[in-house]
């Protein structure tokens, strides 16, 4: 069969939307499947993956879903089309569609009501005409489930994968990356975009209470990129006083990052609701301890290898900061475990399990194909 996978989100800064397609298209292209062929569609030069790519014009999303999309579906004779939460309307072929969390219908309130009310009106069809569902946790298949009404057989889990890229490094190698972001000072690490789902306001907040009563002696660096609620994080940053020890550095390169992670006294990732959260696993793969979230998707990824907060509660974030800063043994033994956790999560995993589904889609399609007496395409 011809699988046709979608690479827009490459280099365009998507975070998790762009390392899933960066990560599967990576392994899809070294492994030899002898009954799957791959297309990568994508819209523009740089997004080649291993001379496999077909570029789509116009780029925009509205045409290309509408129109380049399925022209080319159709041109290239694809038997399953596999893309990240649109797909076109109308394709010749099935669609397999990946979707990260529901987050606009459980927080509309952390984003702007137009995209929140687009995402609703859109996202019902969208998943109801997919010829499949791939989520990257259970928690985001329960919100398919609850909130969609979709049933359970039509939804598959395949977990995310940790790149090999997030490792140990070499001290060198950590210490011109920190000069080159201006970080001087121990410090602990949170990562992801700068807004109020992410609950980069509260930790700021918090660690101004710790230093406050002299009970924190290291920086705080905020690595991700700004969006429209950054602002609040930003003045929240300026009410501590405490702008010459909390940093805000912006997006950063994998390389800057991986020298962050692996210089960080423990990472924070107290997001409010999340499909996965890579940035979990990252800094267990890098052997930084991690303090995380207790809802949604966040427990399922951690598992026992990270410290659990509520991150509604600031008293819990207070009393989860302390134990991290004060507790030597915590933090090696999470270490210790951590590693272990990360090994389980790799992208060659997580291409073979997504390969299965394309079979299931692609066998079940040529089943129903022969029982209606009509042809299937490429069945």
């Amino acid at each position: 069969m011809r699988v046709a996978f979608d690479i827009h989100t490459l280099g365009q800064r998507a975070t998790g939307n762009e390392t899933y397609a960066e990560g599967l298209a990576r392994e899809f292209g070294e492994l030899a499947a002898d009954d799957i062929d791959f297309i990568f569609y994508r819209i523009s030069s740089e997004q080649a993956v291993g001379g496999r790519g077909r570029r789509l014009r116009p780029s925009a999303s509205i045409p290309r879903l509408l129109i380049a999309a399925p022209w080319a579906l159709w041109r290239d004779r694809i038997d399953i089309a596999h893309f990240q939460y649109f797909a076109p309307p109308v394709a010749p072929c099935p669609s397999v569609l990946t979707v990260h969390d529901l987050s606009y219908v459980r927080h509309p309130e952390f984003f702007s009501p137009a995209f929140a009310g687009r995402m609703r009106a859109l996202m019902p069809a969208q998943v109801r005409s997919a010829a499949h569902i791939i989520t990257v946790s259970e928690a985001t298949r329960r919100d398919l489930i609850e909130l969609y009404g979709l049933a359970a057989e039509r939804i598959t889990v395949v977990h995310n994968g940790v790149s090999s890229i997030w490792r140990p490094f070499d001290g060198s190698a950590i210490q011109c990356g920190l000069a080159r972001l201006g970080i001087h000072r121990a410090f602990i690490l949170a990562t992801g975009n700068l807004c109020r789902r992410k609950n980069q306001a509260a930790l700021v907040r918090v660690y101004s209470r710790l230093a406050q009563a002299r009970k924190i002696d290291c920086d705080l660096v905020l690595a991700g990129k700004a969006t429209d609620s950054a602002n609040e994080i930003l003045a929240e940053v300026r009410r501590s006083g405490l702008v010459d020890r909390v940093h805000v550095i912006g997006y950063v390169s994998q390389q800057n990052l991986l020298a962050l992670y692996n210089a960080a006294i423990f990472s924070v990732y107290l997001s409010r609701y999340e499909g996965f959260g890579l940035p979990i696993l990252e800094s267990m793969a890098c052997g930084t301890p991690c303090l995380t979230s207790n809802t949604s998707c966040m427990p399922e990824v951690a598992g026992d290898a990270a410290l659990l907060v509520d991150p509604n509660d600031d008293e819990s974030i207070y009393s989860g900061l302390s134990r991290m800063i004060e507790d030597d043994t915590l933090r090696a033994a999470l270490r210790r475990a951590g590693f272990e956790r990360a090994s389980r999560f790799t992208w060659r995993r997580a291409a073979l399990e997504t390969m299965d589904v394309y079979r299931q889609v692609f066998h079940r399609g040529s089943g129903e194909g022969q029982r209606e007496g009509r042809a299937i395409s490429g069945g």
